[in-house]
């Protein structure tokens, strides 16, 4: 893939959200890919993965149910390139003329109430296209699912990132993906995120949103129906979710007995995890006060005794900058942030008191957000630890954001801080489309900054060579070759 020189921007990170009560304070997030993939799974299904040698429903690859041959993205592609009226150079996406295709009742949720993840998204959308891959022919394949057609500049947009998408294409005939299903986001007053003017992606493990399809393993792409949406950010989302359908079924973000990495590589990914996140956390101490001032505004709220003394016990570890004593680490009690991995992730002070009270018995489900007051205090909390994660050195060079030039901080993909699943995916997608870039980045760091993340790279690419299958002869020398222009770029060669 070409290197794309961009401007530096910065990318934040939500906490790990996998309670409801976590995952609220997500939505102020704008422009940050929301995935749920096998870390959030284990809290969605108790660490149990579906059956890896059933098959998704027998439907002839690049075949509708009615066994009429879908179209060739390629054969499109080729007459919209010939076609003069077609923008060859749109940076900048809109899709808000294609809202008028719509009725209200077009717009649904994505139902996967017996699917892993449960829930895909609390997002109100309507399908626009779908695409699959003919392993036959060793080609990606379409189905225009817009009620009237999609316009041809919006069909030009968004299959030109398909073609020659090595990553994509090795998710589909890995296995590990059966469709990505392009979605538009309905446009609403958003007090409850049933519907957001905005875009995300996500990879679903088992997908039975749609019982005609039967099973599937999809990437959901949910576009944003009036705002905007960089192409670069497009085509990021397009690599970033097939990297996590090729890295799910091994994840170290699980604490399933079914995956069993070397204990050479764990304890690899464990002390590199380690190391990042105390050069994180070690920045953060710095920038606490504004989070500090909102908890000390807001301990009125807690007036039960055990809950309160959680709350001060998270209030005093960040004014004492002992924040770190507070993550999870490999030997924690299980709790839904248990992993084989607890220290690829970085969580907040919310996420943190939740922690807590659960460790010590206390029921957190919703009795405990029966105010608008404190439904208000988990978002300005989480908001509060995001903006500090927005400045945070050594994450924003493992971030796409950084690379995308996706605008004001704060936009564009990547949350590496989140889990070992994000953290592998970031790393790796930098490095396949930026390796000179990333590699100019990481010389910027400091020389401790600079070790653990080149320790990093290392061991990403070690581990996503080995997940993905040997034969896979067009990822692996892509992967290899970026991965030596990175190097020569550092002087490592």
């Amino acid at each position: 893939m070409p290197e794309r020189e961009t401007t530096i921007t910065i990318n934040p990170g939500p906490e790990i959200q996998r309670s409801p009560l976590i995952t609220r304070g997500g939505r102020t997030a704008r422009r940050v890919t929301t995935l749920l993939t096998a870390a959030a799974l284990a809290a969605a299904c108790s660490s149990v993965l579906p059956d890896q040698n059933s098959s998704p429903t027998p439907r002839p690859p690049g075949v509708e149910q009615t066994h009429k041959p879908l179209p060739l993205v390629e054969d499109e592609l080729n007459k919209l390139k010939n076609n003069p009226a077609i923008n060859k150079n749109i940076n900048v996406m809109s899709f808000s003329s294609l809202r008028s295709q719509y009725k209200d009742e077009d717009y649904t949720g994505v139902n996967n109430k017996d699917g892993i993840p449960n829930e895909i998204s609390d997002y109100s959308s309507a399908p626009v296209l779908e695409i699959t891959y003919d392993k036959d022919t060793q080609s990606f394949r379409f189905h225009d699912e817009t009620p009237k057609g999609l316009p041809e500049q919006d069909f030009y947009n968004l299959l030109l990132p398909v073609e020659n998408n090595i990553v994509l294409a090795t998710a589909f005939k890995t296995g590990r993906l059966d469709r990505v299903a392009i979605r538009l986001n309905k446009i609403e007053p958003d007090p409850t995120l049933k519907g957001v003017d905005d875009y995300n992606g996500q990879y679903v493990i088992k997908d039975v949103s749609d019982s005609k399809k039967g099973i599937q393993q999809t990437v959901y792409l949910f576009l944003p129906g009036d705002n905007t949406l960089n192409t670069i950010d497009y085509k990021t989302l397009l690599i970033h979710e097939p990297l996590h359908a090729l890295t799910s079924r091994e994840s170290l973000s699980l604490s399933s007995p079914d995956v069993q990495p070397s204990t050479e590589d764990l304890t690899h990914w464990q002390e590199v995890c380690k190391d990042i996140r105390t050069i994180a956390l070690d920045e953060a101490k710095t920038q606490t006060q504004d989070i500090l001032e909102i908890m000390r505004e807001n301990r009125h709220l807690f007036a039960e005794s055990q809950v309160q003394t959680a709350f001060d016990e998270v209030y005093k570890a960040l004014q004492h900058g002992d924040f770190n004593k507070l993550e999870p680490k490999t030997g924690d009690q299980k709790d839904d942030f248990t992993s084989k991995v607890p220290e690829c992730g970085v969580i907040g002070p919310w996420s943190a008191f939740m922690r807590i009270l659960t460790m010590k018995g206390i029921d957190i489900t919703d009795s405990i957000l029966v105010s608008d007051a404190k439904v208000a205090l988990v978002d300005k909390m989480q908001q509060a630890w995001q903006d500090i994660m927005v400045k945070n050195i050594i994450f924003a060079a493992l971030s796409e954001g950084t690379y995308t030039n996706a605008g004001s901080p704060g936009e564009g993909a990547g949350h590496p801080e989140t889990d070992w699943d994000e953290l592998i995916v970031s790393t790796t997608d930098i490095l396949l489309n930026y390796p000179d870039t990333f590699a100019q980045t990481l010389q910027k760091l400091s020389d401790q900054e600079r070790k653990v993340a080149l320790q990093l790279v290392d061991v990403s690419v070690k581990t996503v060579d080995f997940q993905v299958p040997a034969d896979e002869d067009a990822f692996h020398r892509e992967l290899r070759k970026n991965y030596q222009r990175f190097k020569a770029t550092m002087g490592q060669n």
